[in-house]
């Protein structure tokens, strides 16, 4: 007959608080989700525009001047926003793909 070792108790009880931090973590994750969500074009250090992302809207394709030194047209719609065109040569900011997250970017440094 085995019996528990004061060691193993406070390997339960960690795993125990672990697991409890994770669930009340992933919950919270979910209340920042719904907040309101916001793509925010910042244009040579300033902010441009600033478009609310709502579940409804229809996508919006929007040429960025880059006051005469170049252009990018991005694609914006409820789920994603990714670059679709821009006069960059290295088109980075095309091949970055969508981003869909809070906190994720897309940067052309050529087009500022």
């Amino acid at each position: 007959m085995n019996k528990f070792k004061m060691g193993d108790i406070f390997v339960y009880m960690f795993l125990a608080i672990l697991a409890l931090t994770g669930i009340l973590g992933m919950k919270s994750m979910v209340v920042i989700q719904d907040q309101e969500r916001v793509a925010i074009i910042i244009v040579n250090g300033e902010e441009h525009k600033r478009f609310a992302l709502e579940p409804n809207m229809e996508p919006i394709e929007i040429e960025i001047d880059s006051w005469g030194e170049g252009y990018n047209i991005l694609y914006i719609s409820y789920d994603d926003v990714h670059v679709i065109d821009a006069d960059c040569r290295d088109r980075l900011c095309i091949k970055r793909g969508s981003i869909k997250y809070p906190g994720q970017t897309i940067i052309c440094l050529p087009n500022r």
